[in-house]
């Protein structure tokens, strides 16, 4: 369906009525297989982790920490933080900051928001390594399929 209705736009809504037909089916074949949807994807447990992240890119680094520490206060053992500025380095100082800031116990996860090339990509990656980032999301475009396997043969990620 993608592939049929990517001339008038990705994302959108294009995305949300491909995403109604999704939600549907999967609903019928869970109701037909008498499973929840947990199992029939794979899943072990019907329990999943929760994490706490705003929209946060241009916040100054006071109030950043602050939020996150509302989020640590609210008892979330998880954070994220929106990236991609146009001066990596000053991503590199709030990663910095918010890892001091947590300590090494909280799961942190980063989200560019489809801003980096993937050589820009890759490059942070390699510097975020020693943040101990769980997780790096969207860090190009979603239809670089190509970008994000050249991404993911990195050695930073395992």
């Amino acid at each position: 369906m993608e592939w049929h209705v990517h001339y008038v736009g990705r994302g959108g809504i294009a995305s949300f009525a491909i995403s109604a037909v999704d939600i549907a089916l999967w609903d019928i074949r869970c109701k037909k297989a008498g499973q929840a949807l947990w199992k029939m994807a794979g899943g072990s447990d019907n329990t999943c982790k929760a994490y706490c992240g705003g929209i946060d890119l241009m916040f100054p680094l006071p109030k950043l920490l602050d939020n996150i520490k509302g989020y640590l206060d609210r008892g979330f053992n998880a954070v994220k933080i929106k990236i991609g500025r146009e001066n990596m380095e000053e991503d590199i100082e709030r990663i910095k900051a918010v890892r001091e800031f947590i300590g090494p116990d909280i799961i942190f996860m980063v989200d560019a928001n489809y801003s980096m090339s993937v050589e820009k990509a890759i490059a942070c990656a390699n510097i975020f390594k020693q943040y101990d980032i769980y997780w790096f999301e969207e860090p190009t475009i979603p239809d670089n399929y190509k970008g994000f396997g050249e991404i993911a043969k990195q050695p930073v990620f395992p």
